[in-house]
């Protein structure tokens, strides 16, 4: 079932982009599902930071022209979700600031590495825009996985966000 709704959530991005041509809605839902089900790994960390990877991977080779770039990124901020989830309690509110400090962590390194490329020229202002409307984009899309993955926790019996 988790892999089932990693997988949906990768395809619905995709969809998303295509039907909301913008830049400044940049759709992370694969990216948000690994924060979502990193309590059904947590006892396995090296199998969420490999799941991660072939994420990472997946999303290189299906959204981007890059390799690594994007496998190296999810691997790094699985390692930052499994960090936030041992450190913070798991309520909802703090399930909302964990996916918070991810999108600003992902939006932070694309802006730096676009800027240490000199591909593409994006302002402060850019920056900082795309930032609220991913996160209240994304925000949506959590909301209506939590709702699921939290109906799910009952029946399986695993610790979740309350």
């Amino acid at each position: 079932m988790i892999y089932f709704l990693i997988i949906f959530s990768f395809y619905l991005e995709g969809l998303c982009s295509m039907l909301f041509k913008s830049n400044l809605f940049l759709p992370l839902f694969s990216l948000l599902s690994l924060v979502l089900i990193y309590p059904y790994f947590r006892k396995y960390n090296n199998s969420f930071l490999k799941t991660c990877f072939v994420v990472g991977i997946l999303y290189d080779i299906a959204y981007t022209n890059t390799i690594f770039v994007h496998a190296f990124l999810f691997c790094m901020l699985g390692y930052i979700i499994s960090s936030l989830y041992h450190f913070f309690d798991k309520h909802f509110w703090t399930l909302l600031l964990m996916i918070f400090i991810v999108i600003i962590s992902y939006q932070s390194f694309n802006f730096i590495l676009f800027l240490l490329s000199r591909k593409i020229t994006f302002s402060f202002l850019f920056f900082l825009n795309s930032i609220f409307y991913s996160v209240i984009s994304n925000i949506i899309y959590v909301l209506i996985l939590y709702g699921i993955l939290s109906m799910l926790s009952k029946y399986k019996k695993i610790e979740f966000y309350h």
